[in-house]
Order: structure tokens, then sequence, then C-alpha cells
């Protein structure tokens, strides 16, 4: 994350890491061309997203496109090159250059000219487009001052996405690192079991079932994904593009072994409380009806459809279920629902976000502690570490 207000001049060097004595408002230096090469500029920009509510701008990892959009810009051999940290060049069409950018920083050269700039990093932002104008031997920045910002399109603020297969950023992504580390902790067999490793609806239901087995049995485990889905980890340290090394691992393993707050989904994301506790929490049954008010929020990328909510309890067959219907806000869809429990007995639960098409999500295990001891089926109030804080406001 990187503490640079909006309008400051030094934005664009300090997202790209790079300063010096050329560095100016317009752009820094591009080395002059030796004899007979042809003459380049360069587009130079980061990828990121503004974390409301501190104003500050954090770095994603985004795929950049250069297309020629004036003669100008073409040249007798219809190139241009491309460079950026962590990332590789595409294959070039008609001076067309793609760029996979694994830490948000891109740097394309190109002969001077009119181009049109496209930076995406689907499917988590919308994606931005914007002109720019290459000078022989001189960077020309993005939009402000080299600040291309992209809007998330499903909040997921708080959590880490975990990719089991590498995506559009390959190995570099710390994404892909989380995962295998996820994969190798369900292999042992200890706080990670891996309850979706196909879409195969029947499958996913067999394995959430032996899931809530375990954790009637008093075994707090967390659930993990390892298909064609995503399992979110609430972290301290949740952005996408620091480094992946022993502090961040950490940090994982205590998402998981101790917060047990995850989402696992190939779509849909969900935010769930009971009696306010998270995910992962432990939720005092309120009076003597023991009621527990289970307030579920979920978000969808537009395209994606969920029809209803389920919880499912482990201690009692019974699956309670809520029809919902997604309206649209400007990046996504979302709706809110509310189960009220009854509990007259320690219990735990897990939400699920469901439809007749693939898309699917489910959260980890919420316990219930009826009899007030703060404790429910081994999971104690103690074992949780502190909870982090959302950045911004959750349902």
């Amino acid at each position: 994350m990187i503490a640079v207000q909006p309008g400051a001049a030094a934005r664009a060097m300090a997202l790209m890491g790079k300063t010096g004595a050329n560095d100016t408002r317009r752009g820094r230096a591009v080395e002059e061309p030796d004899a007979g090469e042809e003459p380049t500029g360069r587009v130079a920009f980061s990828c990121v997203e503004a974390v409301a509510p501190l104003g500050v701008l954090a770095r994603v990892p985004c795929t950049a496109t250069l297309e020629p959009i004036s003669m100008g810009a073409q040249s007798d051999r219809g190139d241009a090159g491309a460079t950026s940290d962590g990332g590789d060049a595409g294959d070039e069409e008609k001076g067309r250059t793609e760029v996979d950018a694994a830490d948000g920083k891109v740097a394309i050269d190109a002969p001077p000219g009119k181009y049109r700039v496209t930076a995406s990093s689907e499917p988590d932002y919308v994606g931005a487009h914007f002109d720019v104008e290459v000078a022989e031997g001189a960077t020309a920045w993005g939009p402000r001052e080299g600040a291309v910002v992209l809007t998330r399109i499903v909040d997921t603020h708080g959590y880490l996405a975990a990719d089991a297969t590498p995506r559009a950023f390959g190995e570099a992504d710390v994404r892909v690192k989380a995962a295998r580390w996820l994969a190798d902790e369900a292999a042992r067999g200890g706080d990670a079991l891996d309850v979706w490793s196909t879409d195969d609806a029947t499958v996913r239901e067999h394995a959430l079932s032996a899931f809530l087995a375990r954790l009637a049995a008093k075994a707090p485990v967390t659930p993990v994904a390892s298909g064609n889905a995503r399992t979110y980890v609430r972290m301290d340290d949740a952005g996408q593009v620091a480094p992946w090394d022993a502090k961040r691992e950490l940090d994982l393993a205590r998402g998981v072994r101790e917060r047990r707050d995850v989402v696992l989904s190939n779509g849909p994301f969900l935010r769930v409380t009971a009696n306010l506790a998270p995910i992962g929490g432990v939720a005092r049954a309120a009076g003597r009806t023991h009621d527990v008010e289970v307030v579920v929020h979920v978000e969808c990328a537009p395209g994606v459809s969920v029809e209803r909510l389920a919880l499912r309890r482990a201690l009692d067959a019974a699956v309670e279920v809520r029809p919902i219907t997604l309206h649209a806000t400007a990046t996504a869809r979302v709706a809110d629902a509310t189960f009220h429990l009854r509990a007259p007995r320690d219990d735990v639960f897990v939400v699920t976000a469901e439809s007749p098409t693939p898309a699917y999500a489910m959260t980890g295990p919420l316990w219930i502690d009826a009899d007030g001891d703060g404790e429910s089926l081994g999971r104690k109030v103690d074992d949780i570490a502190p909870a982090v804080r959302d950045k911004k406001k959750t349902p």
C-alpha cells in the first residue's frame, strides 16, 4: 500500500518506484536510441485502487494493452517494446502490445505517435481506458500523474484471494503462492480441509457434510478450495501485490489456523455476522429464546446470478433457505438477508450462496455459544486472533 495523496506531484514516480535527476512532471527521459535504431518513447503508469477512507492508493496486478490510433504511431516494423516488473510482453499484432504486470507497474516502449491504452484486472476490477501521445526520448505518464485507478467490482477488502490455478499473472502472483500454501496445509490433514475439489454439486455436497461432521465432533477446521474456485482468507495484509515472504505466510497461517475467517467462491462473495461475531467467531446466543441474528450480505459481479442463501447447522439436519433478489449498484449486484436462529444448545453453521448455474459460495464456520460459557464445540473465544477491522463499513 502506498500513502500517496491524490493530486501529489510525485505520485507517478512514487508508484513506479523510480526517481532521478531527469524526472520531471511530464515524465522521465528515455535513453537515446543507438544509430540506426528507430526512435522510441515510453508509456508508464501504475494500476491502483483507492482504498477508502484512508485516501491511499494500493497497486493491483493488471494487464495493459497499447494500440496505435494514428498513422504516426505505425512503424515500418509494426512493433513496440514492452517492459514491466514481474510481467511479460504479449504477442504483437498491427502495432498492438500487451503486458502482464504482476506488481501493477507498467512501462511500454513505443515509437512516437498516439495510442489507446487499456488497463484491466479481470475479474476483480472494472478496466480503464485512456489516450496518450508518445514523444521521442520521453516518458508519457498515464492520467492522474501515472496512477490509473481501477474500480473494484466486488468489495472483498480485508481478504486475500488465493487462486488454485495460475491465471493472468502466473507464478509471480501472490494469490498462486497462497493457494499452494493452502493446498499443503490441507494435504497435512490439520487445520484445513479441502471441500471444493470439483464443481460437481453432488461431490461438493458430500464434502460439505463431511466438513460439518468434523465440526460437530469438536474438531475446529477451516474449509479451503482446490478446484475452480478462490479461497478468500481474512488477513492483516490483504494487498495482492506485496511480496510473498515469511511475514506474509505467517499472516495467512493465522488466518487459517486461528481466525478461520474464509469465503470459498467461484463468483459470489459473502459477508456474514452472527450477533455481530464474524466468520470464524463465536456468537453468544441472546435472551431466554437463545436468539442468534445472522446477517448476510452477498455481492456479485454483473452476469453472476445467485437465487438463494442457505444456512446449514452441524448438529441439525435442517437447512434454512432464503430466496434473494440481486439489485444492481454502480459496479456489482448485491442482496441482503437475515436469519433468526434459536439455539438451545451449542452449535456451528456455515452459509452458502446458491443458484442453478455454477455460481456458488460458502463461508467458513460460525460457532454459537448457547450457554454463555465462552466455548462452543471445541472453539473458544480466546482461540480467535484479534479481529481485523474493515477499511470500509460492512453490513
